[in-house]
Formats: structure tokens, C-alpha cells, sequence
């Protein structure tokens, strides 16, 4: 049995996220969890890895609105309507999806808040589009998600995060919190590693269950510091975890498991609540 440590949502790709104490559970993730995602001019996704600035964009969902804040810079406000048609094509990754352009002020501020020299557009997934999770990974369940990286939700341990910690630790390298990893489940345990054998994942009322499906290989992304939006170690945590991987068959950092919406579409995940694994 784990304890819910935390709930995160993040509404943007690769934008700041937040924390809530309770939220939705959908098939596409928690509650507004990655329903948006910035796009170049030619349509495909642009995230930390190519701007690590965009940590540094706060989002809010206030007054059915998505509020975005950045430094030296009024807030700007998006109406939520998630049931309009879509009016544009994009590429996430090998996945080429429709969404909905959110316009030209939208565009204008991103451009201005991430100092860009080249256009770039914020997309909406609607709810009128299904991005299909990869099969080879699934076990009988059908799942999709929105603008997450393939999955729709991510969980980590804070056991295996003291684990890296304390390698890190042994390279006289500073510790690196959780919201590196921009997990959407944060679980509190004692054994370090202990997801990566998990099948399942439930409530204790049996009213959500999760299918633990594939471990999450990590990016450059997790050099990032998320406050500032600069890299102030190159190649760390990620060097570290490439070193210490769990994974015999597996070459690459990793941390945290990539879950499916096995039941429980619609029902509410709380801080403080326990998951049951088998």
C-alpha cells in the first residue's frame, strides 16, 4: 500500500504545472492534465527540450479560463471550451493529431513571454479527438490521451527519489526535487524501485484502477530547473540515472511508470488517498 503524496496537473505541455488536492479522473488524464501544447509554425510540439524557458510560464484554471503568467508580462486568459472542432493539424512526436488554434493572441504572447524569434501557436485537444495510447503497450484495455508525451498518466515514488538523491549525493552533485520528473501521481513509500514491479494500481475502495503499463524513459527535460528555466548542470540527473537504471533489458535513464485508466472514468482522486498494488 502507498499513500497519495501529491496530485499535479499540468494544462500546457512542458509549461509550469500545479498542484491540487483532489481532481477528476479521466481516460485522458487528471481533470485538464495536458489539453494544450505550443507549436511551431510548421506544427509540431515544442517543449523544454527545445525551450527550456517554458518552465518558467505559470498556468492557472480559474473561472472556467486557462490563465497563463510569465515575468514582466500581463496574464492572458483563455476562455476553456473543450467541444469545439478542430481547425488544425500538429505533430506530436511520429503522431499527427488535430486540434483547436487558440489565435492570434494567444500566439503573439507566447512569442513575446518565450522570447521566440519564430512564430509559434498554442493548440487546444478537443474533446472531439481521441490520440490513441500505443497498443503494443496496453493489456486488453483501449486507452488515449491528449498532448502527454504517450501516456495519460505518470507516477513516481519519493523512495526512488531519495535513492537518486543519495547517488547524486555520491558524486558531491546536489539533490533534484520531484517536479524535475512532472509527475502527475507522486506516491510516499520505503522501497526505492518497488513501481517498477507493479501490475496494477487501485483505490481502496476499488473505485479507480490504474494498469502500470510502461517505465518512463527520461529526456533532458530533467536538467531543467523548473523554477528558473536553466540548466545548471549539463547532462545531470539524467547521467546519474542512466548509471543507476534498474533495468537489465532496458539501455536509458528512467523514472517513474507511464498508467492507463483501467476503471473509475469521471470518479476523484484525493491527496492522503491509498493505492493498492499488485
Amino acid at each position: 500500500m502507498y499513500t497519495i503524496h501529491s496530485l499535479h496537473i499540468y494544462p500546457v505541455k512542458s509549461l509550469a504545472g500545479f498542484e491540487v488536492e483532489s481532481v477528476t479522473v479521466h481516460t485522458r488524464g487528471l481533470g485538464l492534465d495536458r489539453r494544450w501544447m505550443i507549436v511551431n509554425e510548421a506544427g509540431l510540439h515544442q517543449t523544454q527540450r527545445q525551450i527550456p524557458q517554458m518552465a518558467t510560464i505559470k498556468t492557472a484554471i480559474e473561472d472556467h479560463q486557462l490563465i497563463l503568467n510569465a515575468p514582466k508580462m500581463q496574464p492572458l486568459h483563455i476562455p476553456i471550451n473543450l467541444d469545439r472542432q478542430a481547425d488544425t493539424r500538429v505533430q506530436i512526436w511520429s503522431d499527427l493529431c488535430m486540434g483547436v488554434n487558440e489565435g492570434d493572441k494567444a500566439a503573439k504572447w507566447l512569442q513575446k513571454a518565450l522570447k521566440s524569434t519564430t512564430p509559434l501557436r498554442l493548440i487546444c485537444f478537443p474533446n472531439t479527438e481521441i490520440r490513441p495510447v500505443d497498443p503494443n503497450y496496453l493489456k486488453q484495455e483501449k486507452a488515449h490521451t491528449g498532448f502527454s508525451d504517450g501516456f495519460p498518466f505518470l507516477v513516481t515514488n519519493i523512495a526512488t527519489l531519495d535513492f537518486l538523491n543519495r547517488a547524486l549525493n555520491k558524486r558531491n552533485l546536489p539533490s533534484v526535487p520531484m517536479n524535475r520528473f512532472r509527475p502527475n501521481i507522486v506516491l510516499a513509500g520505503k522501497h526505492a524501485h518497488e513501481e517498477n514491479q507493479w501490475k496494477e494500481l487501485t483505490t481502496e475502495d476499488l473505485s479507480v484502477g490504474f494498469g502500470v503499463r510502461k517505465p518512463c524513459q527520461r529526456c533532458l527535460v530533467t536538467t531543467v530547473n523548473q523554477q528558473t528555466g536553466k540548466i545548471e548542470i549539463p547532462h545531470e540527473p539524467l547521467k546519474t540515472l542512466v548509471e543507476i537504471n534498474p533495468f537489465d533489458h532496458l539501455k536509458g535513464g528512467f523514472f517513474g511508470q507511464n498508467l492507463t485508466l483501467l476503471k473509475g472514468e469521471g470518479e476523484c482522486l484525493s491527496k492522503g488517498a491509498r493505492l493498492f498494488y499488485k
